[in-house]
């Protein structure tokens, strides 16, 4: 068997069968999803709400459907950019097949995942939001009856007239955490004294802390 060497350019064909191009292997996660959207009418439900927002005239848009499946696409595969999101749908034919595109066909750039989502409004997203919850709960997903959402609210001070540091990962980052704290602290309560002597007319010369150094 001679040794197969890589071709730097190859030629393109002027057409293939579709019966040629292999569709991929199946991903059952994104299969078993599109027959749980299709039941609950998902994208029905979402062209109705979407149809005011768009002109009834002009070329076709992004499907809702498909821009809300490209949003799932990112949250599943852990895809934060946009740019991500176009290029794993484009680089995999599983994901092509659960937005309904064949081979040949190209999914919908960045460019227009972008333009879509400054079109639709925020309540057509928490819509979207409600029906995979229903969903969810319709199916024995969820289970309660209460939803809580977690925030924390940090304190930003840009005056330095307080030092407010927040760790909470591990040891040895809670340590530096107390050691900046410190620090802060000593240069911030020599700072007012200094002040404070100046005006009361006894400035004397102030050690700070070895830390605050």
């Amino acid at each position: 068997m001679a040794l197969g060497r890589r071709r730097e350019e190859r030629q393109q064909a002027f057409w293939v069968s579709a019966d040629a191009v292999g569709s991929g292997p199946r991903n059952v996660f994104y299969d078993r999803l599109n027959r749980l959207l299709a039941e609950i009418e998902f994208d029905r439900q979402l062209e109705a709400a979407a149809e005011p927002y768009y002109d009834t005239t002009g070329r076709k848009s992004l499907p809702p459907g498909v821009y809300f499946r490209m949003i799932f696409i990112g949250y599943f595969e852990d895809i934060s950019s946009q740019r991500g999101i176009a290029w794993r749908c484009e680089d995999s034919r599983s994901l092509a097949r659960f937005l309904a595109f064949g081979p040949g066909e190209a999914t919908p750039d960045y460019s227009t995942l972008s333009l879509t989502r400054d079109r639709l409004p925020v309540e057509l997203h928490h819509l979207a939001f409600e029906l995979v919850l229903a969903a969810a709960q319709q199916y024995g997903l969820l289970k309660g009856k209460t939803i809580g959402v977690d925030a924390t609210d940090l304190e930003a001070n840009a005056a330095m007239t307080g030092a407010s540091i927040f760790a909470s990962c591990t040891k040895q980052k809670r340590a530096r955490a107390i050691r900046m704290t410190t620090s802060c602290e000593g240069l911030i309560n020599a700072e007012r004294t200094r002040r404070f002597r100046m005006k009361s007319g006894s400035a004397k010369p102030i050690r700070t802390p070895r830390s605050a150094r």
